[in-house]
Parts: structure tokens; C-alpha cells; sequence
């Protein structure tokens, strides 16, 4: 629970417009997604409590994730933000190139103390809600961890468009990105299907070339997300590797099938969990398989309170700990 007065935060949600309030904060290191991101930075606008993620490679790139979210949250409120709200650690606000943002987008940075977790309860929890609704996607789906990014827009995209707040006429709810619009226009939730399930896909006639016999007119591959803005579905295809936008019509899914749980051999090489956990680090074989560097190990550190607990040990005297550990007892 969080020791803060909601008070303060409904009197906010009274006095700005969907659009105008807008808090950030950052999330990571965990494992190398497929696009080479390392952290995801999460947006949250206080009154219409729509949310973005973007995937960075490094913390450096924050500013530039900024900009894309002020831009696409102007475009779809018509209105300028006017606050944005980071956390007070270091991050944000020291660069020349965050206040050249401040100069382009005319807004007054707000922040809150640093490790202060009292004053920033809305962005903690919705921080909180995507790290379990990704890890929940993942393990439903037997999909990689190296996926989390493609999970975690996913489960964004669904929350977006969900009707979940309340409108001044009992009984009628509206999605966040409705009231951030400020238009009614529902998402058609017939098109909500789990992620990582199979899809049987159309190829166009334009796309399969010259006909011959046998040519394939399918491809079989998983949901992985929506497009953003378009009637489409984002499906990894099975045997490119690769993700393909393909329409809601040229898909036929099939909701209990899960084709990434039969291929559990081609990901050996990727951590149990995409983010690091207290047994990871207690591990050194699983810890590796993160491939942090030491300013992300420290990081990591850092943020799990770990600091009075030593490194672990290498493989090699992983066994003489063992040892050690069962003398003691004997002894004992």
C-alpha cells in the first residue's frame, strides 16, 4: 500500500485535461529483447490514465522517448501536455537535450523525491501492473522472455482499450484512449485473442509471385500483438523469425494452441524470467544468461537492496561451497 493522499490526485485529475498530465518513469535492465532494448519506459496521463511504453537500449535514450510520447499524446488529445512528472533520482531532467524538450514542448517538470515512492503511487502501480501482466503473457504463452517487449505492448494495447473508467451516465464506461480522444468509439473485442496464439495467415495473391504447383498460400505463426492504429494483427511468423502486420480478415486463429510451448528447445539459451529475480542472482549459470554489463549489474543491485550481498561465486567454485556447506552441517 502506498502512504499517499488521494486527495491530491483527484484534485489534479479535476484540474488538467486528458493530455496535459503526464508521468513517466523507467523500468529495467532485463534481458535483451529482439529489438536489442534493455529498459522500458512507461507514460501514464493522469486523467485518462492511458499508457505508452517505449523500449530503450540504454537510459541515454530517454529524452528521445519523451519527445514520441509528447508528440503522439498532443496528436491524440489536441492538447499540449503541460506537466510531466519524473521521479527525482538522476535520470531525467540534467541533460541539455531534455531541456531543449522543455523549451519545444513548453511543460513544467515536476518531480518527486528521490526513492520517494509515497509520491508517485500512480505510476509504481501501473509500473507494477505491466512487469506482472507481461510475466503472466510469457508464461501463459511459453513464448521467450526475450518477447517482454512485444508482451508487454500487448498487454498495454488491451488496457488502453478496455471500458473500464466511468462516465456521468450510470451504467456506460469508456476505454482510456476513448477519454484521452475525447471521442466513443469502441474497440471491437471480438478481435482480442490470447497472446502467442497460433494464427493460420493468408498470403495475398500479390504476394506469392508466380503461380506453381504446391505454392503456398498460408503461413503459420503466432499473435504477438495489434498494430497501433491499424486493423491488423502483429504475428511472428514460425519460420522467418520475423514480425508481419497481417489483417484481422487474412488470420484465423485458434485460441488453445500455443506453438511456442513445442518450441522450448530454441530458447535454452534465455533466463527463466525476463527480469532478474533474487534466485537468478543466487545462480550463477542462470545469472549469466542475462549478459548485463557491470554498470546494469550494479544497476540491478542497486534496485533489489542487494548491496551487503556479495557477487555470486564463479561455476568453478560453485561445487567447494557445496562442500563447505554440507561440512558445516555435519559438524554441526
Amino acid at each position: 500500500m502506498h502512504n499517499v493522499s488521494s486527495t491530491s490526485v483527484k484534485e489534479s485529475r479535476e484540474i488538467f485535461l486528458p493530455g496535459e498530465y503526464i508521468i513517466t518513469d523507467l523500468q529495467g535492465p532485463y534481458i535483451k529483447s529482439r529489438s536489442g532494448a534493455r529498459y522500458s519506459q512507461i507514460f501514464v496521463d493522469l486523467v485518462s490514465r492511458r499508457v505508452w511504453t517505449v523500449g530503450l537500449v540504454d537510459k541515454t535514450d530517454s529524452d528521445e522517448a519523451i519527445r514520441k510520447i509528447l508528440l503522439d499524446a498532443r496528436s491524440r488529445s489536441g492538447r499540449p501536455v503541460k506537466v510531466l512528472r519524473t521521479d527525482g533520482d538522476g535520470i531525467f531532467g540534467k541533460s541539455g537535450s531534455f531541456q531543449k524538450l522543455k523549451e519545444e514542448f513548453h511543460f513544467i517538470h515536476e518531480q518527486s523525491p528521490a526513492y520517494d515512492h509515497n509520491k508517485s503511487a500512480v505510476v509504481d502501480r501501473e509500473c507494477r501492473t505491466l512487469l506482472e501482466g507481461t510475466a503472466t503473457l510469457l508464461f501463459q504463452s511459453g513464448a521467450p522472455p526475450s518477447m517482454w517487449q512485444e508482451a508487454g505492448a500487448y498487454f498495454v494495447f488491451v488496457r488502453n482499450r478496455l471500458p473500464r473508467l466511468e462516465t456521468e451516465t450510470v451504467g456506460v464506461f469508456i476505454s482510456s484512449e476513448e477519454k484521452l480522444r475525447g471521442i466513443v468509439k469502441p474497440f471491437v473485442l471480438n478481435n482480442f485473442v490470447p497472446f502467442g496464439a497460433q494464427a493460420n495467415c493468408l498470403i495475398p495473391p500479390e504476394k506469392r509471385g508466380p503461380k506453381t504447383p504446391g505454392q503456398k498460400k498460408s503461413f503459420e505463426g503466432a499473435i504477438v500483438g495489434i498494430s497501433e492504429d491499424c486493423s491488423a494483427y502483429r504475428v511472428f511468423d514460425l519460420e522467418t523469425k520475423k514480425i508481419r502486420d497481417i489483417s484481422f480478415s487474412f488470420c484465423v486463429v485458434s485460441e488453445g494452441c500455443f506453438p511456442f510451448r513445442a518450441r522450448k528447445k530454441d530458447f535454452e539459451g534465455d533466463p527463466v524470467s525476463f527480469f532478474p529475480t533474487m534466485e537468478a542472482f543466487l545462480t550463477p549459470h542462470e545469472w549469466e544468461k542475462y549478459k548485463f554489463s557491470k554498470e546494469q549489474q550494479q544497476d540491478v543491485i542497486k534496485r533489489k537492496g542487494l548491496v551487503s550481498i556479495p557477487p555470486p561465486p564463479p561455476r568453478g567454485e560453485e561445487g567447494k561451497l557445496e562442500e563447505k556447506k554440507s561440512e558445516s552441517e555435519r559438524k554441526a
